[in-house]
């Protein structure tokens, strides 16, 4: 931080400098030293409005702390040292040797450390003002603050040289009264101490919770109510809590000392002392800003410490329920009722977490697929919950009970009867399309499609090796073509109102496993679900598993007497009855197919269907020609 001027001898012939340094009693080598060394000089009014970044009102002494930050004295105004504006320079610290580490004490002014360090035969390091010793110096230095003798008599002062002794981890003394009663350095050895007396001076700093206990002694001998900066005895009883604070969080001996001071003070003052309960309430008032804080950051470093857990969940969590968990002084974290944290749940994920009741589920939107609803389990949704209590601060802090009490009271919360269809729309991965028009629209859970095909919209793409093969397979029968393209539209847009389902029928080699992988491959494969006539019939459980699907895809049928119920209702519209495992069955509503039913058989198979209404919904598509092995090719890529 040393700063040399250019120039200086030239700047050492001016007579205003030396005027005014050995009017302060500087000695010829200090002024010299300064001038030389440190560049200290003088400027114009020009020059000093240039420095500070305001108008300056006079000539005077500059004292460059560095990087473009100073003091500057003027020659003819009020004898106050002015500093720069923040917008021209960042206050700093000076140092002797240019650096801060080399000083065992720091003081206020640039001269009062020149001179400390001159004539106290040690490094005096310098602040602009006492407020600038915890931002301009680095925690922990250990350095002693050296202050001016009014210390005592100045409440703002004393709350900074506190705050500064606390930052650097050292101690606090004051320039003897008997000194002058703002003395500094200067004055201090103006008044003919020596450097021996200087460093006894310094060996009897003390701790910042001594110099506060210093302080209440003053103040009890004091033959005036109240320091500067207080406007009141009970402004001052709640300070001196504060800075009993800083400096001993739990320091109950300290406490107690304050206490009896308080007493003692107000009785002197007032008259009478006041009751435990009355100075007990100004220590309450006075820790309370700080616990609070310190329980703000507490629970940031429990946030910070649980992000590697929450970035280890299946959800990219919202970090919605930090209103909802509340760090106390000790460190215990207390929580919102269920209800309160199922309300904060509701309003940041109300619009991508619902709850089904005609399938007693809960459905979350674009969680692993952007634009698409999937069931997700209740298991899940409490992880979820875990997830955001977590990502609050609450870890370790919250017991099974809460997590499901949350996660029922949010299922209530978010819970809808009628789901949103729409025919007219057919999600792509890159957007919805509307059919109307053929417009491509942006994903939105308002759509509420659970199902989405897995690849973009391609407008003028065509399938001609897709028809070309399809026209092989049924012998060039063109009208067979297109209703085995009908029924493939009718299955991407849904039109189970069609109330149809499609038949393939032949032997084996003739292309209807290459025709059910290109249907899988249209709709998507999670969009499918294959099942047979057996499982239909011996499991209640099965029907749960065609919910949302796009086909019901039954491979090499025999029909099933007791499963053609169940075949008509999924190809009529009905209602049909599910029950999953282990959940508790719910039969008022049940569900209706969105989707298609596709039967692949060898041969035509009679259903014991008497009535017939099963077969007047079959539309049989006949595969007679077997593929060569020779011209086997994947049509799907």
């Amino acid at each position: 931080m040393t700063n040399i001027t250019p120039h200086a001898s030239r700047i050492a012939t001016q007579p205003n400098v030396h005027s005014a340094l050995a009017a302060r009693n500087w000695t010829k080598q200090e002024i010299k030293t300064a001038i030389d060394r440190y560049g200290v000089r003088h400027v114009t009014q020009a020059d000093a409005t240039t420095l500070l970044g305001f108008h300056a009102r006079d000539s005077g002494l500059w004292f460059p702390f560095g990087h473009g930050y100073g003091q500057l004295r003027h020659d003819t105004v009020a004898p106050k040292y002015i500093n720069p504006n923040s917008a021209r320079a960042a206050p700093t610290a000076w140092s002797p040797t240019g650096n801060i580490d080399d000083c065992d004490v720091v003081t206020e002014g640039w001269c009062d450390a020149f001179i400390g360090t001159q004539r106290g035969k040690i490094n005096v390091a310098a602040v602009a003002g006492v407020s600038h010793v915890v931002s301009t110096l680095p925690a922990n230095g250990g350095q002693t603050v050296l202050f001016d003798a009014d210390g005592m008599t100045n409440f703002a002062v004393m709350q900074q040289l506190i705050k500064a002794g606390r930052h650097l981890g050292g101690k606090i003394q004051l320039i003897l009264l008997e000194c002058g009663p703002k003395a500094g350095c200067e004055e201090f050895f103006n008044a003919g101490k020596t450097a021996e007396d200087f460093q006894a001076l310094l060996k009897d700093a003390v701790s910042p919770r001594v110099f506060l206990e210093r302080w209440l002694a003053f103040l009890l001998e004091w033959e005036q109510e109240l320091p500067k900066n207080i406007a009141s005895l009970d402004k001052l009883y709640q300070k001196i809590f504060e800075l009993a604070y800083l400096c001993d969080r739990n320091g109950e001996t300290l406490s107690a000392k304050i206490e009896r001071f308080v007493q003692l003070h107000s009785k002197k003052w007032i008259g009478k002392s006041l009751t435990l309960p009355q100075i007990r309430n100004f220590k309450a008032d006075a820790e309370k800003p700080y616990r609070e804080q310190e329980a703000k950051t507490q629970l940031e470093k429990r946030k910070k410490a649980a992000k590697d857990s929450v970035a280890r969940g299946s959800w990219a969590v919202k970090r919605c329920l930090n209103e909802a968990v509340i760090i106390s002084p000790t460190g215990q974290a207390t929580m919102a009722p269920s209800g309160a944290i199922a309300g904060q749940m509701e309003v940041s994920w109300g619009n991508e977490l619902k709850y089904r009741l005609d399938f007693n589920s809960f459905y979350a939107y674009g969680r692993t697929i952007p634009g698409k609803w999937e069931r997700v389990s209740e298991r899940e949704v409490k992880e979820l919950i875990q997830r955001e209590l977590d990502a609050a601060g609450a870890e370790g802090f919250y017991g099974l009970t809460s997590v499901e009490s949350s996660a029922t009271l949010l299922a209530q919360r978010v819970s809808v009867r009628e789901w949103p269809t729409e025919r007219n729309l057919v999600p792509f991965k890159d957007g919805v399309l509307r059919l109307s028009d053929h417009t491509l629209l942006p994903h939105s859970p308002e759509y509420g499609f659970t199902w989405q095909l897995p690849y973009k919209y391609l407008p003028g793409v065509t399938c001609d090796p897709i028809i070309e093969w399809l026209r092989w397979a049924v012998n060039e029968d063109e009208t067979v073509v297109q209703l085995i393209r009908a029924c493939l539209k009718a299955m991407v847009i849904g039109r189970p109102d069609f109330q149809r389902y499609l038949e393939v029928i032949g032997g084996g080699g003739t292309g209807k496993g290459t025709l059910i992988r290109l249907i899988q491959a249209l709709l998507g494969r999670s969009n499918t679900v294959s099942t047979s006539l057996s499982r239909i019939a011996s499991s209640r459980f099965e029907t749960s598993r065609f919910m949302g699907k796009r086909l019901v895809f039954i491979p090499d049928a025999d029909y099933n007497p007791t499963a053609v119920d169940v075949l008509k209702q999924l190809t009529a519209e009905d209602y049909i009855p599910w029950e999953r495992k282990g959940e508790n069955a719910d039969y008022t509503d049940g569900f209706s197919l969105e989707g298609w039913v596709m039967v692949a058989t060898n041969k035509e198979v009679i259903a014991s269907d008497h009535t017939n209404a099963l077969f007047r919904r079959r539309i049989p598509i006949y595969f007679n020609r077997v593929v060569p092995d020779s011209q086997r090719r994947s049509l799907i890529e």
